[in-house]
């Protein structure tokens, strides 16, 4: 554990139901560790999906370029438009 006494913030905050400050978290050395790993695991994951999973999408469908930017586009569309709303059913869930 990188911040001992903010892991042990957070566990008391949640076996009591409530938020953990912000300013606690901020200035905390594993908080920011973990956004570190979360970004590179996130554009690991985007750099895979564009260059290998969208070329073998696109031989195996017969695709030429322009059709398969198009269909690239849509997908971006749908998939910002799908995490648009779980986050508003996410907040609302929340109250």
């Amino acid at each position: 554990m990188f911040d001992r006494p903010v892991y042990d913030q957070i566990m008391s905050a949640n076996a009591a139901n409530r938020s953990v400050p912000s300013e606690d978290l901020l200035q905390s050395t594993g908080f920011w560790a973990m956004f570190v790993v979360w970004g590179l695991g996130l554009a690991f994951v985007f750099c895979w999906n564009l260059f290998f999973v969208w070329r073998a999408y696109r031989q195996l469908n017969g695709l030429g370029k322009a059709r398969s930017y198009g269909a690239f586009l849509i997908t971006g569309v749908f998939a910002l438009l799908i995490a648009s709303i779980m986050m508003f059913v996410s907040s609302a869930l929340e109250g």
